[in-house]
């Protein structure tokens, strides 16, 4: 099998964690796994190399880092026979917590050998892919400020939830679903 390494070393606890790089390699070491590294240098990178990584043959490929990380990695895999693999390292994870993937680095590296394979729905909105969860109106105001945010984290997210109650207006919608 083998497997490649998208680490996103902005992601939220990757800043704190210097280390991640050397980490992932000597966990790579260790299991004697076919693999490799390669880190993220700006937007939208980690969907390049996940497209390089198919490219090359890669039966896994790994997302380091937060939702938006694992979103670009996701992105390049549908349609694919490649599996995603998920190492939580953002400030939410909503995608690692449902699936209970261990948010804990290690634990998360470990997972990676004993999970199991499985299918995951995949959602399009205004022609982009997405995979946790898509929000309308009030929630897609708040996330669209908090991307914009350089600090991260739950304080963050209320009081740009806060500011965004005091600002909003709504709208109406309209949602229409295909199979």
């Amino acid at each position: 099998m083998k497997i490649r390494f998208i680490l996103n070393p902005r992601s939220g606890h990757l800043r704190r964690r210097p280390g991640a790089a050397g980490e992932i390699r000597r966990f790579i070491a260790a299991h004697r796994l076919d693999a490799a590294l390669a880190p993220t240098e700006r937007r939208g990178h980690a969907t390049e190399l996940a497209a390089a990584a198919l490219a090359e043959g890669c039966d896994t490929v790994v997302a380091v880092g937060g939702d938006g990380t694992m979103n670009e990695v996701a992105r390049a895999l549908v349609g694919s026979p490649a599996a995603l693999g998920l190492v939580p390292c953002g400030s939410g994870n909503g995608l690692a917590r449902h699936l209970g993937i261990p948010l804990a680095f290690s634990a998360a590296l470990d997972h990676l050998l004993e999970g199991r394979v499985r299918c995951i729905d995949t959602g399009v909105a205004a022609g982009h892919p997405f995979f946790c969860a898509a929000g309308v109106g009030f929630e897609a105001e708040i996330a669209a400020k908090f991307n914009q945010l350089t600090r991260r984290g739950f304080i963050s997210y209320l009081r740009t939830s806060f500011a965004a109650y005091w600002n909003f207006t709504s709208a109406n919608y309209g949602i229409e679903t295909t199979d």
